[in-house]
C-alpha cells in the first residue's frame, strides 16, 4: 500500500499562517473532528496524551503529531504546509517547523501505524521539494504517488535514522567536537574517503586523548582564579584540552566499532537485542558494503516504537 493512497485531499492545507503550536493542535482536531465525526475535544486529547510523553518534533522542520482512539478504524492523516515557519520550543530546544503531518488511528493498526509515520519521515527527510513544490492539495498525492512511498513493508534499521553525521579519520578533533555540537551528539562513526566504516569515537574518546592525566587526578583537579577579575574561572583540564584539540587526529584515537553495528536491512526486533544485550546507546548504520548509512539512538527506539 502506498502512502498517497491513504491521502485524503480534504485533510491537505496549503500555505496556513499560525502563530503557535497549540493552534496548530486545535485547528488539527477540528478538522480530523469533521472528517471522523468524532468531538474535537476527545480528538485533541488524544494528541495531546502522545505530546505529553515526549517530543513529536522529528527534525528537517517535520512536526508529527499522532495519536490513537479505539472507536477509528482506518488511518487518517493530515498535512498542512505553513507560509512561514514557526519556532516552538520544547525541553529548552528550540524546533523550527514547516511541515506537519498529523496522524489519527486505532490501537488496532499500531503496525501499519508505525510504517506510515517511518514512511512520512522518509518523504521529509529525502524529498520535502515536494512538499514545497506542491501547487494543490491533489498535486501534492501525485507528486507523492511517483515516490512509491510504501506503508506495508517491515520497518528496518533504516527507518530508525535519527542522524546521518560521520567524520573522516583524517579529521582533528576539534573538529570532530563542532561536529558533535553543531548535530546535538556525542558519538560519531568514523570513516575513510570511501565512506567505510573505520572505527568509532566519542566524547569521553576525545577527554582521555586530550585532557592532561595527571590534570584529572581528582586531588589536583582546580579552578584557576584570577583574583582581579572575577569573572575569568578557567578549569584546568578544559585549558589543556583547548591547547591539544587540533594536535590529534580522529583516527589517531578511534576505536572498534564492534557490535555497534547493525544491517540496514535488520529488524526493529534485531535493534532491541542489540542494545539490550550490549547496553548501547547508538548502533551505526551499514549496509552491505560496510558504508555508514546513519546512527539509530535509544531515544529514537523509545519515540518511533515504544512511545511511538
Amino acid at each position: 500500500m502506498k502512502l498517497s493512497s491513504i491521502l485524503n485531499k480534504k485533510l491537505i492545507f496549503l500555505d496556513r499562517d499560525f502563530n503557535n503550536y497549540q493552534e496548530i493542535i486545535d485547528f488539527v482536531s477540528d478538522k480530523f473532528a469533521e472528517s471522523t465525526f468524532l468531538s474535537s475535544h476527545v480528538i485533541k486529547e488524544a494528541l495531546m496524551r502522545r505530546e505529553n510523553l515526549g517530543t513529536t518534533f522529528l527534525g528537517h522542520y517535520l512536526a508529527l503529531p499522532h495519536g490513537y482512539l479505539d472507536s477509528i478504524k482506518d488511518i487518517h492523516i493530515l498535512f498542512i504546509r505553513l507560509s512561514t515557519q514557526i519556532t516552538v520550543t520544547y525541553d529548552y530546544k528550540q524546533n523550527k517547523i514547516k511541515y506537519i503531518f498529523a496522524v489519527l488511528t486505532s490501537t488496532k493498526k499500531a503496525q501499519v501505524y508505525l510504517k506510515v509515520l517511518s514512511s512520512i519521515a522518509q518523504l521529509v527527510t529525502t524529498n520535502s521539494y515536494i512538499l514545497d513544490n506542491a501547487k494543490t492539495a491533489t498535486n501534492l498525492i501525485e507528486l507523492i504517488e511517483t515516490k512509491d512511498f510504501m506503508v506495508d513493508e517491515s520497518l528496518s534499521a533504516k527507518n530508525f535514522i535519527s542522524s546521518k553525521a560521520t567524520i573522516s579519520n583524517k579529521e582533528t578533533i576539534a573538529t570532530a567536537v563542532d561536529k558533535m555540537k553543531k548535530e546535538r551528539i556525542t558519538f560519531l562513526p568514523v570513516v575513510n574517503d570511501k565512506e567505510e566504516l573505520q572505527g568509532i569515537i566519542d566524547l569521553a574518546d576525545i577527554f582521555t586523548a586530550t585532557f592532561n592525566t595527571n590534570a584529572m587526578n581528582h586531588e589536583k583537579l582546580t579552578l584557576i582564579h584570577d583574583l582581579k577579575s572575577a569573572r575569568e574561572l578557567v578549569f584546568e583540564p578544559i585549558q589543556h584540552f583547548w591547547e591539544n584539540e587540533n594536535k590529534h587526529l580522529v583516527g589517531e584515537i578511534m576505536r572498534s566499532f564492534d557490535t555497534l553495528t547493525i544491517d540496514e536491512n535488520a529488524s526493529y526486533t534485531d535493534i532491541v537485542f542489540l542494545m539490550t544485550k550490549y547496553h548501547h546507546r547508538n548502533l551505526i548504520v551499514i549496509d552491505s558494503q560496510n558504508i555508514v548509512k546513519g546512527i539509530i539512538d535509544t531515544d529514537d527506539v523509545v519515540h518511533k516504537m515504544i512511545r511511538v
